[in-house]
């Protein structure tokens, strides 16, 4: 689920809300050399502006799978949750 509001150009408010379950192929477009699979629970708010959007909140992930071509990593069975903080991405808990 989607709710709240987004400027279209650039230095428009942003203010939005996310939340629901993420497949975790999605994580794949942040991985330039991998592809994740599984299953996620998203709670996210976006704030700030358009064109400096703040993102807090989490992704639980249960059963995920993550695989890394370079260098050559591969994971199954992971379940564990991401902390999104202004400006970072904190490991919380994992547990491959």
């Amino acid at each position: 689920t989607v709710t709240g509001t987004a400027g279209i150009v650039p230095d428009r408010p942003l203010d939005m809300r996310v939340d629901g379950r993420l497949d975790l192929a999605v994580l794949g477009l942040f991985l330039p050399n991998g592809a994740a699979d599984g299953t996620g629970d998203l709670a996210l708010s976006l704030r700030g502006t358009t064109s400096a959007p703040v993102a807090e909140g989490t992704l639980t992930l249960t059963n995920g799978e993550i695989q890394l071509t370079d260098p050559r990593i591969g994971l199954s069975g992971v379940n564990g949750a991401l902390l999104f903080k202004p400006g970072r991405i904190e490991v919380q808990w994992w547990c491959p």
